[in-house]
């Protein structure tokens, strides 16, 4: 699944008037992000972190208590870097960072104010470590599905708007890794374990603008150190690499509207 495709699709149904039962909505976006790597010995040995603007976008069809939607959203900048070297010396860097998701799901209104939601999702992560005189540059390309099971509670606010919280657990499939070694290594594919995480959600939408709402989330989920697997250089063995542990958090600040 192309998250763009998803994305490009809801703005362009946005411009055409839509049905009662359909909606679709654009959601200009800023997301601080965190990835932290730890050693066998539970040391954190790399964090990335800083903000990334993005785009979202998302469909809808909504009858009597079910509702079926698609979302998708990318965010793109460079993140810090700060790591160490295989000789444990520190090294600081840049890291070019693309993350974009994409999901399909339902939701199912149990209770006049609360609804049951559970989703499909992929996920895909770009990471473009600069190198330098003492590193060279790794370039990391991460996907994985994702499955998403939770509950949204919805309070008035007495002419005020709406108020409406969600919690959610998230399983992850093992990712499917592919890293690049500046040409000094060849590529080399991983595949890291399942792992599980949760995200939280809020969203305010004012009486005065029914269209528009206000939203947060924050998202984390960490992923177990893989298996070590073999590099080589030319074809002939060159060493191992492992993917470490990793813990990856997310606090996403939008702005939604709805057409």
């Amino acid at each position: 699944m192309r998250p763009f495709t998803l994305l490009i699709s809801a703005i362009a149904i946005a411009a055409v008037p839509a049905h009662a039962q359909y909606s679709a909505a654009i959601e200009p976006a800023l997301r601080y992000a965190s990835m932290s790597e730890y050693n066998q010995s539970g040391s954190r040995i790399v964090t990335e972190s800083g903000w990334l603007p993005g785009l979202g976008g998302r469909l809808a069809y909504r009858s009597g208590a079910w509702e079926f939607f698609g979302a998708a959203a990318v965010f793109q900048a460079d993140l810090d870097y700060d790591g160490q070297l295989q000789n444990g010396r520190p090294y600081r860097s840049e890291t070019g960072t693309r993350m974009s998701e994409a999901w399909l799901g339902l939701r199912y209104r149990v209770l006049d104010r609360t609804e049951l939601v559970a989703a499909l999702g992929r996920d895909a992560w770009r990471r473009d470590i600069k190198g330098s005189a003492q590193a060279i540059g790794l370039l990391e390309r991460t996907n994985s599905s994702r499955l998403l099971i939770g509950v949204e509670q919805m309070w008035p606010l007495d002419g005020a708007g709406k108020l409406l919280a969600g919690a959610s657990l998230v399983h992850a499939a093992p990712e499917r890794l592919r890293i690049g070694f500046s040409g000094q290594l060849d590529d080399v594919s991983i595949r890291t374990r399942p792992a599980n995480g949760y995200a939280l959600t809020l969203r305010y939408l004012p009486e005065a603008v029914p269209r528009l709402s206000f939203n947060a989330s924050v998202d984390s989920i960490t992923v177990a150190r893989s298996a070590a697997y073999p590099v080589t250089r030319d074809g002939r063995a060159a060493g191992q690499v492992t993917q470490p542990e990793h813990l990856r958090k997310n606090l996403t600040i939008s702005l939604r509207y709805d057409f």
